[in-house]
């Protein structure tokens, strides 16, 4: 498929943004990358006004989201999950919307 092919529809589509918690980041490998890549997909989709989606792991015990992106994502919809997957009840349901 040729790129400018491509179709988005910003009705559709939900940007989710996950697990970079202050204890997991320090010790990614591409720790510092991840982050600048995440705060460039959360800056498309503010501008094309897709609403973004946050989870964080176990919170209570991980850490929360790291301020680099949490500055990023203020009034984003946020969910708390302790299961590996990001899809949650919570997230399902709000993707539905």
């Amino acid at each position: 498929m040729n790129i400018g092919q491509i179709r988005f529809n910003i009705g559709r589509s939900r940007s989710i943004d996950y697990r970079y918690s202050d204890r997991l980041v320090p010790v990614m490998k591409y720790g510092e990358q991840v982050i600048q890549n995440t705060n460039t997909i959360v800056s498309v989709a503010k501008k094309l006004g897709v609403p973004i989606i946050v989870t964080e792991q176990y919170p209570k015990g991980l850490g929360k989201t790291v301020s680099d992106v949490s500055n990023n994502v203020e009034g984003a919809l946020t969910f708390e999950k302790t299961t590996f997957s990001g899809c949650t009840s919570e997230v399902t349901s709000a993707l539905k919307d």
